[in-house]
């Protein structure tokens, strides 16, 4: 189903499905990059559906899978590129990084973007993803979920205000936006990033993220492959019209609030609610019930992610909250 090969072929009007090879695995297997190829019948712009480096964010796969059923190559003008995991050794032991590189690491893959062909097994393959997948599109969605206990409210990124030339900015904004989501953080990036790497190739790009590590929830995958099928019309790559939310909210301040403290933790906030400066976020306890630290806002925003786990460590995060423009 998905041969080993070089490429794909990219003739018109047809489908593909190719692993590349990035290198191989303690056990002498090779670690394989699954690709799914959709070529339109007619010419028009390449869009890279990326999803799955980190191994306990399935949903997006989902997405991918659901896309795939759904479209064929009469059905879309151009090229849709997607990868439903590029961390399989990863999904396998549902953990966020692949545990089998040990020496250095395991390694974030998003953290080694655009990646090194002489490096470690994870710099292999962004160098891969980089040169033949990233490097041949127009533009990329890059789709994740939190790690495990982390819950989103659906986001779409875009890049800073003033980071970026005006027209570049300009079309980034609005292929964020399209997507569909209710938010936008338009904020500086982690280092290392494909994101990161796609704006220095000058690919529009966004990064998604929503859902909850290693679960399938059948709602958000239907909201996600509209979400693609959005930017496949905004593109005018297929037809139809936008889904969208009434009301966008922008926010470029991402407050990355974490625990100082050791024991239970309390999160009284839910992801989407708005809070002031000031007011408990979550509070850190310990078995005799003595509250040992109390997190605050320190501004007013919106709050976008929170920790569900029932215990936190000293430098966990906690909660996410993100600030108007």
């Amino acid at each position: 189903m998905f041969d080993i090969a070089s490429g794909f072929d990219g003739a018109a009007g047809t489908r593909e499905t190719l692993s590349l090879v990035a290198g191989e695995l303690p056990t002498g297997e090779p670690y394989l990059i699954p690709v799914m190829v959709i070529n339109g019948s007619t010419g028009g712009p390449t869009l890279l559906v990326h999803t799955g480096m980190h191994g306990d964010e399935v949903l997006g796969a989902e997405v991918v899978r659901a896309v795939w059923l759904g479209l064929g190559p009469d059905d879309i003008r151009g090229r849709l590129i997607m990868v439903p995991s590029s961390n399989l050794p990863a999904m396998a032991t549902r953990t966020r990084t692949n545990l089998s590189e040990i020496y250095p690491g395991p390694h974030d893959l998003n953290r080694v973007f655009p990646g090194d062909a002489a490096g470690s097994l994870s710099e292999r393959v962004a160098r891969i993803i980089t040169d033949q997948l990233l490097a041949v599109s127009d533009y990329c969605l890059d789709i994740h979920t939190p790690s495990v206990g982390g819950e989103w409210m659906p986001y779409a990124s875009a890049p800073a205000p003033g980071s970026v030339d005006a027209d570049y900015g300009q079309r980034s904004h609005a292929f964020a936006r399209a997507f569909g989501t209710t938010l936008v953080y338009a904020g500086d990036l982690f280092a290392g990033t494909i994101q990161d790497t796609a704006r220095t190739l000058g690919k529009v790009v966004t990064t998604v993220e929503f859902g909850e590590a290693n679960r399938f929830d059948p709602a958000l995958m239907e909201w996600g492959v509209q979400g693609v099928r959005n930017l496949l019309i905004h593109l005018g790559m297929t037809e139809g019209s936008l889904v969208a939310p009434d009301a966008v909210r922008t926010f470029s301040r991402l407050h990355r609030l974490r625990a100082d403290r050791g024991g239970f933790l309390r999160v009284a906030v839910r992801p989407g609610d708005d809070v002031i400066a000031g007011q408990r976020l979550a509070s850190v306890g310990n078995v005799l019930g003595a509250e040992l630290e109390v997190i605050t806002a320190p501004e007013s925003g919106r709050v976008v992610r929170v920790n569900n786990n029932a215990l936190a460590g000293t430098g966990d995060l906690v909660v996410y909250l993100g600030a108007d423009s």
